[in-house]
């Protein structure tokens, strides 16, 4: 269970995001694949990692395709 006063930091937040999103691992938000290769950290925080997708090649981070995703 999601306990808000836990979220007191922009890295808490982001590894919540994650824990939520992807509980059962990361997956590609635009063909759902797995192949998933660490890429970094984004430009939006230090805390919201980037990845890319080595089945479709496309790039995404955490808030892709989220209602965060255009903060």
């Amino acid at each position: 269970m999601l306990n808000i006063l836990n979220l007191i930091s922009d890295e808490e937040c982001y590894n919540q995001v994650r824990n939520l999103r992807w509980a059962d691992g990361i997956q590609c938000p635009h063909c759902n694949s797995s192949d998933i290769t660490k890429q970094g950290y984004s430009e939006k925080s230090k805390h919201c990692r980037r990845y890319k997708c080595t089945h479709c090649n496309n790039k995404f981070d955490d808030l892709t395709n989220t209602i965060f995703s255009r903060r």
